[in-house]
């Protein structure tokens, strides 16, 4: 669970695999973001504009940190559920970990590349502490 910086918006994480978008004002659930697996944790970026979300592996999918565009003044309606960036953590005897920008509301695909480092080692699943977003696609966590 994490609250806004202004303490206008909360964004909440459950094992149902779902994250919700709350105004905390009035109570009222703004959007859900379905996910993959279970969702350890979400955090707001500095600024209020992007959140960011981790899941477990579950099933057949991967553990997965995804970063989502929220901006307080946007109507919920306007808002995409799908991630602005998508970072799939693959265990160490899969290929490398693969990363996706995109999801913007009108924008099909994103740009999808792949760790080529010698380092194929990949955590099972790990929690954001801070996540800094410094421009429009990009994020540092």
């Amino acid at each position: 669970m994490s609250v806004s910086w202004n303490s206008k918006r909360l964004v909440t994480a459950s094992g149902d695999c779902q994250v919700k978008l709350w105004d905390v004002q009035t109570g009222e659930e703004l959007l859900t973001y379905t996910h993959s697996g279970p969702v350890r944790g979400a955090q707001w970026a500095e600024g209020g504009e992007r959140f960011a979300t981790v899941c477990d592996p579950f099933g057949p999918h991967n553990a997965k940190v995804q970063v989502f565009n929220a901006p307080e003044d946007a109507d919920p309606e306007s808002l995409s559920t799908a991630p602005e960036v998508l970072i799939e953590i693959r265990p160490r005897e899969e290929r490398p970990t693969k990363v996706r920008e995109g999801g913007r509301k009108g924008r099909e695909g994103g740009i999808e590349q792949e760790n080529t480092s010698a380092d194929k080692y990949q955590p099972a699943c790990f929690f954001i502490f801070s996540c800094r977003c410094t421009g429009p696609n990009s994020v540092r966590i």
